[in-house]
């Protein structure tokens, strides 16, 4: 019934930061190509060559397969110069001029869909349409008539929008360019003089940098003109030439075939290309991404296996307990001059030693549980209106780097300047650190100038996930912080546990689901998760202008293990935030110190002798099966394991079957306590369960020579004979209080479900 945590107040308050957020959202800061126009040629020797182009797919008419068609099925690439299929779509007829065709015609005058109607009309299997320059001219056709129009009607292209001065410009005389009588834009005279990086180009040639900021080497006309006593010019701009989303109009043309859209540049080549060839054979099909992306799978078996192991090292006390006791059963065997007397005097030595720089044990009641979801609340509600992001990424970057001394540098340091010869040497002692060596002070430099590096990335660089330091070194702080924090909390019961997974299962709820009915469709989970939400502006902009304060955001937040797609061409990552690891594993933990518990008692008081010399001689084999025999009524940390990744899997096909990020404590909260609940009911554990097994009370004086209930101090532990203990069975209360042995002359007694404490007729250790 008791939640324990140890260490410092600081490092706990990171931690409720870190189980504040598990959600998963992927930004879209460009406007992709979804879809492939693959062309064939075929070469005067026979050979046909493959061509492909990346096009945007339009929202409207038949979805494309990603398989290629059969050669069978190619269709004729039909190049469209004189028309922009703008005709009257009630009065065309059905024909057959582009039977079994891929029209390639040219943007502007009329929507997108009116095109492709048209060229459906006319029997084609599939459109493209190109950008042009043209197109980015009109007439305003609102306040004159058609006979009327001057040159005040023309409608110049949008700064920004259509193109960008800064990137390159050029101050062209107004007499090298023409518009026709109706003042139309005349792209045949105008577009040769506006394109191409050679001298052609008069752009280019009056440019004061020859347009070498300018990616496509085209420009626009701006409305903008200077004139002095010998000419008048016309500014030209970089005009931006990018793929554009196919929006449908609100008509009610119904199109039946795919339609795709194609750069300036790409139809330029398109165009040479039907100039050089005959016949152009072609196709259309979407561009291949894997349907389950394996990263899923492998951030599935990163959370599994992190949530397992730093469940498993929560009870390494306990653990090495077991193998010293094994050990020293065995070393008396092996000498029998060992008296029962001797082996009761080595037993009052503590089989492991507590942290030093733990402080006093703070012993949590279950109304702390909902207090540490109340702050996670809390902290939620002050990201979203203060927006202070960056503050919790160097909040985790420095939680995060201590994390990794204890868990992964230290460790590691030690075991190899051990093997090198070099000792260790105290620099400073405290009561409050406790003992600082100069192997800690290693430690440090190296993990947080590590942590250093990776905060620096997470502040000052664009997308730092797309980098690979990045985010392996966030799963490995991530891992290592998930580690720590099973290592300092822990649970006694599963009243605690029950409480805290059922309000985190609402709370995951309410904040993803409920939010946006509360907040003007704004969900307050997905907004702090990705850094203030979605950048405002649309993507075509912000592929313009990322570092426009509007294309900011959709950086998730660092609490989270992080894997790029593999073979997508869309990227992102899929994502697994440390709070899906973290609070069913304290679940995980409470069983895996339950089991080992259960191992150490049984062992201590001289169960399975047998099987434990045999693994200590080599008999078995198998040390794990020995343990899972010591462990009466079979183990529940291993069922939890596998309900918990049964439950994360559940949650991953959910993201694939929805199509939308999934809270995983929906699916793990179930999983984790309905397995745990029922196992405990199934082998009569439930109550000792949920109200706190003694046995873990029994384990901690057996390695810590610590009574229970105790109160952690600075003061070395003192073992506490066992006799001072009682088992509980009967008495007025229903509970008989019979006095036990010590640790050494404990009476054994094995039934079916393993060796028993105290008395043949005690049934259980809980």
């Amino acid at each position: 019934m008791l939640l324990t945590f140890r260490r410092t107040r600081t490092e706990f308050l990171l931690l409720l930061f870190v189980c504040t957020i598990s959600w998963t959202c992927q930004t879209v800061t460009a406007i992709l190509p979804t879809a492939e126009l693959v062309i064939y040629v075929t070469e005067p020797d026979g050979t046909v060559s493959r061509i492909p182009f990346l096009a945007s797919q339009a929202n409207f008419g038949t979805g494309l397969s990603q398989e290629e068609s059969p050669s069978s099925e190619y269709n004729s690439l039909k190049v469209i110069t004189d028309s922009l299929l703008c005709m009257n779509a009630t009065t065309t007829t059905t024909s057959q001029e582009f039977q079994d065709s891929i029209v390639l015609v040219p943007r502007g005058e009329c929507t997108y869909q009116h095109k492709a109607y048209i060229a459906q009309q006319m029997g084609a299997k599939g459109i493209v349409i190109y950008n042009t320059l043209a197109s980015r001219y009109s007439l305003n056709t609102t306040t004159t008539n058609n006979e009327e129009h001057t040159a005040n009607d023309i409608l110049f292209p949008q700064p920004f929008y259509d193109y960008d001065c800064p990137l390159g410009s050029a101050e062209i005389p107004s007499s090298e360019i023409q518009f026709n009588p109706d003042f139309t834009y005349d792209a045949q005279h105008n577009d040769p003089l506006l394109t191409g990086d050679n001298d052609r180009n008069l752009c280019k040639v009056h440019s004061p940098n020859k347009l070498a900021n300018c990616p496509s080497k085209r420009c626009l006309l701006t409305n903008y003109t200077t004139s002095s006593t010998t000419a008048t010019t016309t500014k030209a701009c970089c005009a931006w030439d990018l793929h554009l989303w196919l929006y449908g109009d609100d008509s009610n043309l119904e199109v039946q075939i795919p339609a795709v859209f194609v750069t300036m540049e790409q139809g330029f080549l398109l165009k040479e290309l039907s100039l050089s060839h005959q016949e152009l054979s072609a196709t259309l099909k979407a561009r291949w991404k894997p349907t389950y992306n394996p990263s899923s799978f492998l951030v599935w078996l990163l959370g599994v296996t992190v949530a397992a192991v730093a469940a498993w090292q929560s009870a390494g006390d306990y653990h090495v307990g077991i193998c010293k006791l094994l050990a020293k059963r065995q070393s008396t065997q092996s000498n029998n001059d060992s008296s029962q007397e001797d082996e009761s005097s080595s037993s009052n030595e503590p089989l492991a030693r507590r942290n030093p720089m733990q402080e006093e044990t703070v012993e949590l009641e279950p109304i702390h549980a909902v207090g540490f979801i109340a702050m996670a609340s809390t902290s939620l509600f002050i990201l979203f209106y203060f927006k202070i992001y960056n503050f919790v990424k160097v909040f985790y970057a420095f939680g995060c780097s201590n994390a990794v001394v204890q868990v992964l540098i230290y460790p590691s340091l030690q075991r190899i300047l051990v093997k090198l010869g070099k000792k260790e040497r105290t620099l400073y002692n405290s009561q409050e650190f406790g003992k600082i060596s100069n192997w800690h002070a290693v430690s440090a430099i190296l993990a947080y100038a590590w942590g250093m590096g990776w905060l620096y990335m997470a502040l000052f660089v664009r997308r730092p996930d797309s980098y690979l330091f990045y985010w392996v070194t966030q799963d490995v702080f991530g891992a290592c912080m998930c580690i720590v924090f099973l290592s300092i909390i822990e649970l006694n019961s599963i009243q605690v546990a029950t409480i805290l997974l059922i309000v985190a299962f609402f709370y995951d709820i309410f904040f993803v689901f409920i939010t946006p009915y509360l907040f003007k469709g704004e969900s307050i989970m997905v907004t702090v998760a990705t850094s203030g939400g979605p950048p405002k502006k649309d993507p075509l902009w912000c592929e313009k202008y990322p570092s426009d304060q509007d294309c900011q955001g959709g950086d998730p937040l660092p609490m989270l293990f992080a894997i790029p797609r593999l073979f997508d061409y869309q990227g992102g990552s899929s994502l697994l935030g440390l709070g899906d690891i973290v609070l069913p594993g304290l679940l995980l933990s409470f069983a895996a110190r339950f089991d080992a518990a259960k191992a150490l008692v049984g062992i201590s008081s001289g169960g399975h002798q047998q099987q434990g010399a045999a693994v200590i001689e080599g008999n078995t084999g198998n040390r794990g099966a020995a343990f899972l025999r010591s462990v009466p009524r079979g183990p529940y940390f291993f069922p939890l394991v596998i309900a918990y990744a049964v439950g994360l899997m559940m949650a991953n096909v959910a993201v694939y079957v929805m199509e939308m990020g999934q809270p995983a404590l929906l699916y793990l909260v179930p999983c984790t306590l309905g397995t745990m609940s029922y196992l405990g009911w199934k082998r009569g554990d439930l109550r000792a369960l949920w109200e706190g097994p003694k046995v873990l009370q029994l384990a901690d004086s057996i390695v810590y020579g610590t009574p229970p209930h105790h109160q952690r101090s600075n003061n070395p532990p003192q073992h506490i004979p066992m006799e001072s203990m009682v088992s509980q069975r009967g008495g007025e209360d229903g509970i008989e209080r019979v006095p036990a042995t010590t640790v050494s002359g404990m009476e054994a007694a094995d039934d079916e479900s393993g060796p028993l404490l105290a008395s043949p007729t005690t049934k259980s250790l809980d």
